[in-house]
């Protein structure tokens, strides 16, 4: 009665399992991640986890708090406390092994030829019982049609189902080969497209006078980004090893335990009551394997959950960085992510590209000072001691006046007297609209041109010579700034990370992690099932065979006694004598 009842609630937990598993969407590509779907399926989402000591500690990744600091002993804990059921219950099916081996094979416990419970031999002596033919009660009838027909009937449909969960299992296995590489290779990728930004940077700078001795100062960038591509390329090429190993191993667990239940059928139809036994015996090592390889893997699946957790957190705090960068503003996140706090070229308070920013706003200084100075706007507002200057005096002095007062010379003599580079800046700005005068040399006619006019070649003479070093100048301003603000400050914020965190949560979040989380559905899936089949298998045993329902005929398993002197032979007949 029991074993029907056991049967009945571990048939109720399978099926309501492979519901979950079928309804599930089981197609790996169009899987999106979604938090946690196995691990809230076996209830442990919550905003802390328990550690064995009783304590809490965050949900996050390395049990970090909102600064981004790690608490790895903590979160070792708390996570080994989620696997605890994977880790005892290999244990408990190998004990299973040994208990069922012994006691079946050597002690002949655990139901032997008798259907009735309170009789459980398979030959001579079971369990310190006499198991001796003495009477009509203790011969063996046959097992029921009932018994006989509904363990073949589980024991195939439970198979069905045991071959049905492998199939995410083998999916999963297959996108998770290509999955493994895709972070890595992202890395990578960045890595190079970063190098050549950067080179491209340095290229610009050492084409200016101001900064034709960059690279000196670039040493330890280029120091740390080389360190940082020489542990990702290590890690691609010890992803590619175990990748090498991983698969086909992956595949042979998946695929062990269905070829051993058909075998063990395949005893039962063929009448060898040994192979299905063996294979029943099998049964409890795949088990012991299955649970084992699921509680190993189980933790890194936690931590897989917890990694993409902190990846969207670091794309949120690159893009409210990248808002507050455009606003001028400084940013100050919330939580700071685990991958912030430990891989600092990442912060999005990093100052790694420091150098280079103060290196072109100082050739960007030198720029506008030249620009500003006395051979720049200085001679055109007459404010410098030259030739031009001095020949300009000789001009109407209403014109002179006209020329002094401009926005823009006035700047120029307001950064004349206090060196105010912010005056420079917005004299600087307002050079297109100035107007200069235009003369011949020796001569008294003087008349005001634009800095546009004599732009587009329209004035010759001096006034031509002037803005022609102005345009020079200007331009290598405006190649500084161009450089600053369009290649340089996008290299000063964790944003220029944004397209890496973009990649890495496609690949994690949705690629990687349903991947791998399959796979372990799969394992469990296969763990659970196995319990029932398992169970049924040693019943088939006895019940697959052809003598199964016959009362009349049979073969003692055990005792070289019986199997050698009656084989399967009709029952011997009791004799009575009668006595008066």
């Amino acid at each position: 009665m029991w074993k029907g009842g056991l049967l009945f609630l571990l048939f109720i937990a399978g099926i309501t399992f492979i519901a979950h598993v079928s309804t599930s969407n089981t197609d790996v590509n169009n899987i999106d991640y979604d938090g946690r779907k196995l691990l809230d399926f076996i209830a442990f989402s919550s905003s802390s986890r328990k550690t064995f000591n009783k304590g809490d500690v965050s949900d996050r990744l390395c049990a970090a708090d909102d600064s981004g600091d790690c608490h790895l002993s903590e979160y070792e804990q708390a996570v080994l406390r989620l696997s605890i059921v994977a880790f005892v219950m290999a244990p408990l099916a190998f004990l299973s092994f040994w208990i069922v081996c012994f006691g079946r094979t050597i002690f002949n416990c655990f139901g032997g030829w008798e259907k009735n419970p309170h009789s459980a031999c398979f030959g001579i002596s079971c369990c310190g019982r006499s198991c001796t033919r003495g009477n009509d009660a203790d011969d063996f009838e046959g097992y029921s049609a009932c018994g006989v027909y509904t363990t073949r009937f589980l024991l195939v449909l439970f198979t069905l189902c045991l071959i049905g969960v492998t199939v995410p299992g083998m999916m999963g296995n297959s996108h998770l080969s290509h999955g493994l590489k895709r972070p890595t290779s992202s890395f990578i990728n960045f890595g190079i497209d970063l190098r050549q930004k950067l080179d491209h940077i340095v290229m610009n700078l050492t084409q200016l006078p101001y900064t034709k001795n960059i690279n000196g100062s670039l040493t330890e960038v280029y120091q740390t980004f080389q360190e940082a591509m020489d542990k990702v390329h290590d890690a691609d090429d010890k992803v590619s090893q175990v990748e090498t190993y991983r698969f086909p191993i992956y595949i042979g667990i998946l695929s062990l335990a269905p070829v051993v239940v058909l075998i063990g059928i395949a005893g039962g139809v063929f009448n060898c009551w040994q192979l299905t036994f063996c294979s029943a015996m099998i049964l409890f090592l795949i088990s012991t394997l299955m649970w084992s390889v699921f509680g190993l893997q189980y933790p890194m699946l936690i931590v897989l959950n917890d990694t993409c957790d902190e990846i969207t957190l670091y794309n949120e705090n690159v893009i409210a960085a990248n808002i507050t960068a455009h606003r001028n503003e400084t940013f100050h996140p919330n939580r700071t992510s685990v991958i912030e706090v430990q891989v600092p070229l990442t912060s999005c308070t990093n100052s790694s590209f420091t150098k280079v920013e103060r290196k072109v706003d100082d050739a960007l200084n030198e720029a506008y000072s030249a620009a500003c100075g006395s051979e720049g706007l200085q001679t055109p507002c007459l404010l410098s001691d030259n030739d031009y200057t001095r020949q300009a005096q000789k001009c109407d002095i209403i014109l002179k006046n006209n020329i002094m007062q401009q926005p823009v010379c006035r700047l120029i003599t307001d950064y004349k007297i206090s060196g105010d580079l912010q005056k420079c800046r917005s004299a600087v700005a307002g050079v297109t609209n100035m107007s200069l005068l235009n003369f011949q040399p020796g001569s008294a006619l003087c008349k005001e041109v634009t800095v546009n006019t004599c732009m587009e070649k329209q004035c010759q003479g001096p006034a031509a010579q002037i803005v022609d070093i102005i345009v020079e100048k200007l331009d290598v301003l405006s190649k500084y700034v161009y450089i600053l603000r369009q290649e340089v400050v996008p290299l000063l914020g964790c944003y220029v990370f944004a397209p890496l965190v973009s990649a890495l949560k496609e690949d994690v979040c949705h690629k990687l992690n349903p991947s791998f989380e399959w796979v372990e559905i799969s394992m469990l899936a296969v763990g659970i099932i196995l319990i029932p089949i398992t169970i049924l298998m040693i019943l088939a045993a006895k019940r697959w065979r052809r003598d199964a329902m016959s009362p009349d005929t049979y073969r003692l398993m055990n005792h070289s006694y019986y199997n050698n002197d009656f084989g399967t032979t009709e029952k011997p007949k009791r004799t009575f004598i009668r006595t008066r």
